[in-house]
């Protein structure tokens, strides 16, 4: 094999392994969306970051080992990539990560419990010695000017003839 075929077979494998690593990507972005039951504008937040990954990979690639020429065989790599990831690695790939998803969800829980916990006390005392005093004295005001404003009435009335 010649030097220039050799450099050839070499970017239309790494094209390959990029084909199926925009696969991972993709399911990825579709695991954590079903899991996590994401409204839509997230999705196409995600789809958005998704499609500037994917191409920024694509671009960075194409320039390190290609010098920025694009060729047919290239994305032809990145299609058999992507499909071979798809029919072979798609299904066991998922569930890996839907694993590891919820492994890393069950940790984050257990290391919140303690800050929601603090947080429930937090609340409780600022209720006790913000708000509770705060409102009271909200409410004496406000009987305070109903009084200046229905009561008052009079005494000006009242004033104004003596």
């Amino acid at each position: 094999m010649s030097h220039s075929n050799s450099i050839e077979l070499t970017i239309f494998i790494s094209m390959t392994i990029l084909g199926m690593a925009i696969g991972v990507l993709w399911d990825i972005f579709r695991v954590m969306g079903k899991k996590w039951s994401l409204p839509r504008t997230i999705i196409c937040i995600f789809d958005a970051i998704f499609w500037i990954v994917v191409t920024a990979s694509v671009f960075v690639t194409l320039m390190y080992l290609n010098d920025g020429a694009i060729r047919f065989f290239e994305f032809l790599g990145m299609i058999i990539g992507t499909i071979l990831y798809f029919s072979a690695f798609s299904r066991l790939f998922q569930k890996f990560f839907l694993i590891i998803l919820n492994i890393l969800t069950k940790i984050c829980i257990i290391l919140l419990t303690p800050v929601k916990f603090f947080l429930r006390i937090l609340d409780k005392i600022l209720n006790i010695f913000l708000v509770t005093p705060f409102l009271f004295i909200l409410r004496k005001l406000k009987k305070l000017h109903y009084k200046i404003r229905h009561e008052g009435k009079y005494i000006i009335l009242l004033a104004k003839k003596i």
